[in-house]
């Protein structure tokens, strides 16, 4: 699975629209890259976008008006993603009724796949959260539990690695990566 492009409005610290495309120059030169930047500037919401649009939550346990910037009244992340050649667009929205005072956020989900026949992304699942999930997860490979455990390393969850033993360091790899399972087995075995 490959990250495509990231677009963004109005979430935590990032009040404009932002995309970022990384199949153009210079993104999609860079082998690696690292996203640097000040405490609040929206590195960490970059990486919620991504979460947000694939699967609707964040790992950080927001709930999706914390999520969204302060006194903004709308706000999506949408993500394009490529697996086992397919072309894939997950979009999440949420934003504030105007019509109820007191009621929560609205959110909504849209998954779409390319077609190239007509040269569009058309919409495959949408609305309903087990049908999208599903739909994300058997494209992808990954549940939301799967996906920021390989692709996204919470920031405590690394330092608490740096900082460990060398033996808490291979227990801690085990939990971050889910791998604690093969342990048992070879115990087992």
């Amino acid at each position: 699975m490959q990250i495509r492009r990231i677009h963004l409005r109005n979430l935590h610290s990032i009040r404009s629209e932002v995309e970022i495309d990384f199949t153009k120059s210079p993104l999609a030169d860079a082998g690696l890259f690292a996203i640097t930047g000040d405490t609040g500037a929206g590195k960490t919401t970059l990486l919620d976008a991504i979460t947000l649009a694939m699967y609707g939550r964040v790992c950080r346990n927001s709930r999706p008006d914390e999520v969204l910037s302060h006194g903004a009244e709308e706000g999506f992340a949408a993500c394009d993603f490529e697996a086992s050649d397919r072309l894939i667009r997950c979009q999440w929205r949420c934003w504030m009724p105007r019509s109820k005072k007191g009621t929560g956020p609205k959110t909504e989900r849209t998954v779409s796949e390319w077609n190239e026949e007509k040269q569009a992304y058309l919409v495959v699942a949408e609305r309903k959260v087990k049908e999208v999930d599903a739909f994300v997860e058997a494209v992808s490979g990954l549940d939301f539990e799967r996906f920021t455990r390989s692709a996204m390393l919470a920031q405590g969850e690394f330092a608490a690695f740096l900082k460990a033993a060398s033996r808490e360091r291979s227990e801690l790899l085990e939990r971050i990566t889910g791998t604690e399972v093969y342990s048992a087995l070879g115990m087992a075995a």
